[in-house]
């Protein structure tokens, strides 16, 4: 009994670290494979630039200036910044969802690949 006590408390102290760097969504309920971390993350696509809402290890949701189709396959690029310079992440994946919010394009993508450059 007293292990488990243990072993939970542990879950929920590392529930909480994780949550202090984001909002953290729960896959559940919602038909989504991982959980989702609310970001703000430099997107470059066909020469266009946005910023990422939230990512997971399977997809991302971001909002950008131009166009853009469900189910068509898309390639793009997420810049992070690390203390040893800027790391981008080149990715490819079928846009599942589209949103219009004021005057941007909200564009949900299922990421097939991705690379480190």
């Amino acid at each position: 009994m007293l292990n488990k006590r243990l072993i939970g408390e542990s879950a929920t102290r590392k529930k909480r670290s994780v949550s202090s760097i984001g909002e953290v969504n729960s896959p559940a309920g919602h038909g989504r494979q991982d959980v989702r971390v609310v970001s703000s993350i430099p997107v470059k696509l066909d020469g266009a630039q946005g910023i990422t809402r939230d990512i997971s290890a399977s997809g991302v949701f971001f909002e950008i200036d131009s166009d853009s189709k469900i189910g068509s396959v898309i390639k793009f690029s997420l810049e992070l910044s690390t203390p040893g310079g800027v790391l981008n992440i080149n990715c490819e994946g079928e846009v599942i969802r589209l949103e219009q919010s004021e005057g941007k394009l909200g564009v949900a993508v299922k990421i097939t690949n991705q690379t480190i450059a």
